[in-house]
């Protein structure tokens, strides 16, 4: 895919110019790898946008959403968190209505990492507590202690480090069994 990258990022674009929405989402969907992997942020940026909009032009929210996850984290690295945060404010409702939950606490917490950098934590509080509520729903391990050692992280970055402990023991124990 490496050497071919150039020409695959050009075909997103004429998938979607031709119309072949279908195409254009599914093939930026399928470069995301790459371009996280190598840190192609422009690439990421640009097949996504249009992946977003062929993803609405034939109606697929859960491949929309999906897809504004993935933009979103692109802006993301790229220190844009509001077009990140305007990203993952589209794309939640997306999850609630489809029921995706995984979806719903991945938005969440990158919704309050984006916060963390743009507002501070007061702004990613709530964010990350409803990231550990879904994320205790859907009940994947690896998924709470992620989500769990994000609040210890928010609550450690802003100083409280009485609220930071309880969090942070929880996720490395968790952590721990999961080895």
């Amino acid at each position: 895919m490496e050497a071919e990258r150039n020409n695959l990022v050009a075909s997103v674009k004429l998938a979607a110019d031709l119309r072949q929405h279908e195409i254009a989402w599914r093939l930026a969907l399928a470069l995301w790898d790459l371009f996280q992997l190598r840190r192609y942020w422009d690439d990421w940026i640009a097949t996504h946008e249009i992946g977003v909009a062929s993803a609405r032009e034939v109606g697929n929210e859960e491949a929309e959403a999906l897809l504004l996850t993935k933009l979103a984290n692109a802006y993301h690295r790229f220190d844009q968190s509001d077009r990140s945060i305007e990203c993952l404010r589209t794309a939640l409702p997306i999850f609630e209505r489809t029921g995706d939950l995984t979806g719903d606490a991945g938005a969440c917490t990158n919704l309050g990492l984006a916060y963390m950098r743009s507002d501070g934590p007061a702004a990613a509080e709530p964010w990350l507590h409803r990231a550990v509520a879904k994320s205790r729903e859907f009940g994947v391990p690896i998924n709470i202690a992620n989500a769990v050692a994000n609040l210890g992280w928010l609550y450690n970055e802003w100083g409280k480090f009485d609220r930071a402990l309880p969090y942070s023991e929880e996720a490395s124990r968790d952590l721990a069994r999961l080895r």
